[in-house]
C-alpha cells in the first residue's frame, strides 16, 4: 500500500474523520451536546 502524500491521496470521508479525531484529542474543539427537538424555533 502507497502512502498518501498529499490530502489528495486520502479519500475525504477518512480525512474528515482524522482531522475531527485530533481536533477532540487536542482540545482546540468543544463539542456541545445538545437536543435538537428542544431548540427548534416551531413546535409541531
Amino acid at each position: 500500500m502507497a502512502t498518501a502524500r498529499t490530502v489528495k491521496d486520502v479519500s475525504p470521508h477518512e480525512f474528515v474523520k482524522g482531522y475531527a479525531a485530533h481536533l477532540k484529542r487536542s482540545g482546540k474543539v468543544f463539542v456541545e451536546c445538545f437536543n435538537l427537538e428542544s431548540s427548534a424555533e416551531y413546535v409541531m
